[in-house]
């Protein structure tokens, strides 16, 4: 991993990184900071939007 790509990924939604690593991106956050929540079904939704139920 690059400097340029680190520098991307701390504001992701606003770079120019594909809506795949995003929604990735989204969802490592997300985990990190609510892991005892689980995923919410709206969530699920958008990430099966570019992975398919395998790679959830």
């Amino acid at each position: 991993m690059n400097e340029e790509m680190i520098e991307k990924m701390k504001d992701h939604q606003n770079s120019d990184l594909d809506d795949r690593t995003k929604i990735a991106l989204d969802l490592t956050e997300d985990f990190i900071m609510n892991h005892a929540n689980g995923v919410d079904d709206d969530y699920m939704g958008r990430l099966k939007v570019h992975y398919s139920d395998a790679e959830v």
